[in-house]
């Protein structure tokens, strides 16, 4: 292999060399390309300031001109012989005193009232040619507002046989019966231009330009010689021309006369012409050639400093990487014990190091790649098994809301057939009975929404030392120490316990679950131990802290195949029906998932601890307060009952009406809309879950369109689901669960009528 590389014509080092000379040659030329740009660009603004600067210091000359010819102007209008002349036609003297202004004013006439030329002075001398102005514009001004100076546009005078701007002015007053007359004359535009030729410099040039097109003057006798009619100017660029005629301003690069030039245009109003300042193209590129040359040499110069700088670059790289390249050939061939050493003092040798190591970590990494993939094989087991419990808890929670609809007749029927019967009937027994089965079913149902992770429950903080304590004195703890009086359960508390939030009665059937497993599981004689305690966070752990409960038995331990098995639903080593349902553990689990806390269990033939931790409470413990007799959950109001079940209604109505209440119905929720657009109601006893029509949300959110903060309780068999929290956002104050008691019923509507204070 290297013998095969060596004898290649392009190797590493002259690709390197090559690589690196093209990439020094493209940043020479980009650099370069930039730099004459920028030296281009800015020679432009500069030639742009310098042009805007002759042209508007031309302009300025050239009002400062007009200002200074209109004022000898109107001196001459007020002066004494032109008054002598209006009082007794002392023509001569007038005649002198014109003539004397013939170096401002060339051509300058008196006109009479008729506008015909009384006086006409030509170059100083006296003139017979009296022409008539009666029609002239500049002449009707001057007679409509005296003692103001008129100056007309730049037109071509045939007396003065070139372009020439006018200038008329009627003194301020008459004297006697006579007219005063008006003052005209022209002036050479030649005469003003002589003054401003000084701004231009030898290589610079300027252009007059009148709104018609015309050329008025210009600095360059060529142009006036080869191109004395406008129509030829015009063809040279008629953009800027365009513009000039236009009567604006601007800079641009165009061919005038042939001559390839920069252009600033400025207009001059007053005259209504343009002033043209250019620069020929050749003279703008001196400065810029110069500086390209300068440049190009420079970069000359670096380019062939950095193609030997690249050769000797290129060499010190690519005889390290022969090395490498052996090898990684023996690499290739499995051979990891060749090391590479290298002294290059830069990234080469790093490398290298970096080479030893990798031979070195291979068959670590291998390893690790190993346990990758069965730790992914266990985490696609978890994903299956997690599937697989929600299927069960989605077909558990159907059948759960089925039967809670159903059990509400059991319980609540004989209730009320309780509450009618003298004490001494026999039909009490067989009633209580009744109702006492509908109450384990509904446990069990309970258990199963618990499965289905859809049990409605109402959390609040409460202590998990108070739960075990009554699990400890109640009548089911007693019954399972009678089954097993040789097994011990006591409890260790931490005595300052943090609270949790949580549901109790779901908490309390977890630990009745663990505790009656722990119990079951010991054969002989043993002992079951309840601990808690606090866990305050981690130092690099965020969080409030977790309060951690502990089941912990001395019995024979769990089967290490039943491990990954114990919560699943129906999963059960125990005698189905005597000891036992198949879902205790389960219900663990989904209740511990339910308040965002964690289970885990360890097992040994020395025993089995049950672990679980539930977030720590930032809220107070909740005292419940013990609960009310029949004579105070009676009140007073109107209820509207909303249920597509015609049992559920009747039985809630009974109630209601037991308890005092006005009653009111509506089997689905555009019934219940219907009565409400003719009747208000107190309070809504509203179930969520409708088979037909629209939801009890929806049904909600219309109401509360009617009737903003109605009240109402939400009514489920099932869960707080989103749409029950939605409901309660809108001002429902209340949830009670399928199937519910006189007490529970009664107590939750006292509680919401209480707050409107209709109750007494």
């Amino acid at each position: 292999m290297v013998k095969r590389l060596r004898s290649q014509k392009f190797s590493i080092q002259k690709k390197l060399f090559l690589f690196q000379l093209a990439l020094l040659l493209l940043v020479v030329v980009l650099v370069g390309t930039a730099s004459v740009y920028l030296i281009v660009c800015h020679q432009k603004i500069v030639q742009q300031k310098h042009l805007a600067l002759v042209s508007r210091d031309i302009v300025y000359h050239m009002r400062s001109e007009l200002k200074s010819l209109a004022t000898e102007l109107q001196g001459i209008a007020n002066s004494r012989p032109v008054q002598a002349y209006a009082e007794s036609s002392r023509e001569s003297i007038l005649q002198r005193f014109m003539a004397s202004h013939q170096n401002s004013f060339p051509l300058i006439s008196y006109v009479d009232e008729y506008g015909v030329e009384e006086i006409r002075i030509l170059r100083g001398k006296i003139s017979d040619d009296y022409q008539s102005r009666y029609s002239h514009e500049l002449i009707r001004r001057a007679w409509a507002v005296p003692g103001k100076v008129f100056i007309g546009s730049v037109a071509y005078s045939p007396d003065l046989e070139g372009p020439g701007v006018e200038m008329a002015i009627m003194p301020l007053e008459a004297h006697g019966d006579r007219f005063m007359g008006t003052i005209f004359a022209v002036i050479p535009l030649d005469l003003m231009a002589d003054g401003i030729c000084h701004e231009c410099d030898e290589n610079s040039f300027y252009i007059m330009i009148g709104t018609q097109g015309q050329m008025l003057g210009t600095s360059r006798i060529e142009f006036l010689q080869e191109h004395v009619i406008a129509s030829d100017f015009k063809s040279a660029d008629n953009d800027i021309l365009k513009k000039s005629m236009a009567l604006e301003s601007g800079f641009a690069r165009a061919d005038i006369f042939g001559l390839n030039s920069f252009v600033f245009y400025e207009p001059l109003a007053e005259l209504e012409c343009s002033l043209l300042v250019g620069l020929p193209y050749r003279e703008f590129m001196k400065v810029p050639w110069q500086l390209i040359k300068t440049v190009s040499l420079i970069f000359m110069l670096i380019l062939v400093m950095g193609s030997l700088a690249s050769y000797l670059v290129s060499k010190s790289i690519t005889e390290p990487i022969k090395k490498l390249v052996e090898a990684v050939g023996l690499v290739a061939q499995g051979d990891f014990t060749r090391k590479v050493s290298i002294k290059s003092h830069d990234e080469i040798e790093e490398l290298a190091e970096k080479f030893n190591l990798m031979t070195d970590d291979l068959d670590a990494f291998l390893r690790r790649e190993k346990r990758f993939i069965e730790e992914k094989a266990e985490a696609a087991t978890s994903l299956l098994k997690a599937k697989k419990m929600e299927a069960i808890g989605i077909m558990a929670g159907g059948v759960a809301h089925d039967l809670n609809n159903i059990l509400a007749g059991i319980t609540g029927y004989p209730e009320l057939l309780l509450m009618k019967l003298p004490p001494e009937s026999p039909l009490r027994k067989p009633l209580k009975s009744i109702q006492e089965s509908g109450f384990r079913a509904a446990a069990v149902v309970a258990d199963l929404l618990t499965v289905a992770r859809g049990a409605a429950t109402v959390k609040e903080p409460v202590s998990l030392n108070m739960i075990i304590e009554n699990y400890l004195e109640s009548a089911e703890f007693q019954k399972l120490y009678s089954l097993y009086p040789e097994v011990l359960v006591h409890a260790e508390l931490e005595a300052d316990l943090w609270p949790v939030k949580c549901s109790r009665i779901h908490i309390q059937k977890v630990i009745m679950n663990l505790v009656g497993n722990a119990v079951e599981a010991i054969d002989g004689s043993g002992s079951v131990i309840i601990s808690t305690a606090n866990q305050p966070p981690a130092a690099d752990s965020p969080g409030a802290g977790r309060v951690m409960l502990k089941i912990t038995d001395n019995g024979p331990g769990i089967a290490e195949a039943d491990l990954e098995h114990i919560f699943e639903p129906f999963y059960s080593r125990k005698v189905m029906g005597r000891s036992g349902t198949g879902l205790g553990l389960t219900i663990v689990w989904n209740t511990v998932k339910d308040h965002a806390g964690e289970v885990s269990v360890e097992s040994s033939s020395q025993g089995t601890i049950f672990t679980i931790t539930l977030p720590k409470s930032e809220e107070k413990v909740v005292v419940r307060r013990p609960e009310m007799g029949l004579a105070d959950l009676r009140g007073q109001g109107t209820v509207l009952v909303v249920d597509d079940e015609p049992q559920q209604l009747e039985i809630a109505s009974q109630m209601l009406e037991r308890l005092g209440y006005s009653v009111a119905v509506a089997s689905s929720g555009e019934e219940a809309l219907a009565y409400l657009q003719n009747y208000q109601v107190d309070l809504l006893l509203l179930d969520m879950i409708m088979k037909s029509g629209i939801s009890g949300r929806q049904a909600y959110e219309e109401i509360v369109k009617l009737y903003p903060g109605q009240r109402a309780i939400v009514v489920s068999g099932f869960s707080v689901s989103e749409d029950v929290d939605r409901v309660i956002s809108l001002g429902a104050g209340g949830f009670l669960r399928k199937p519910f008691t006189l007490q529970h019923l009664g107590a939750a509507v006292r509680k919401e009528l209480h707050e409107l204070r209709l109750v007494s």
